[in-house]
């Protein structure tokens, strides 16, 4: 918990901001430290549970704006669906290009070759019990119970 007044706690943010720099990858500093963002160690520090859960959300956003621009299909899937989809370009990334009758499956709404083509992949091998559930989230539109 922080002792300091907020508008101290402002200019003190402003102060290292300037002295620190900000780097948005991983860098080694002027130690050898893992380091990124305003001079944060990696190494010594890690990162908060809060810190994790707030790239996460960024992560997501990312996936799904890329699925927006690159697959017009997304916008016309199940919110479940939609999940299946962005865990999958969270995880694979530019790769899912790759899966090319899988959106054939999927633009054509047979969603039980999607996912038996989802299982079917290098992916499905690498993921294991992952690929499992998201077929069976995107043949039966709904999650799996807990």
């Amino acid at each position: 918990m922080l002792t300091i007044l907020p508008s101290t706690l402002q200019k003190l943010i402003d102060r290292i901001k300037i002295e620190e720099g900000f780097r948005s990858h991983a860098y080694k500093d002027t130690s050898g430290i893992l380091t990124i963002g305003y001079g944060h160690n990696l190494e010594a520090k890690g990162i908060s549970s809060a810190a994790a859960n707030f790239i996460l959300i960024e992560d997501i956003n990312y996936a799904e704006n890329y699925l927006i621009n690159t697959y017009p299909i997304y916008l016309k899937q199940s919110d479940v669906r939609k999940a299946v989809l962005i865990d999958m370009a969270f995880n694979l990334g530019m790769k899912l290009v790759s899966f090319q009758m899988f959106w054939r499956y999927l633009a054509a709404e047979m969603y039980a070759e999607a996912a038996k083509e989802m299982l079917e992949s290098l992916w499905a091998k690498e993921v294991g019990n992952r690929a499992q559930i998201l077929s069976f989230m995107m043949r039966e539109n709904s999650w799996p119970s807990l």
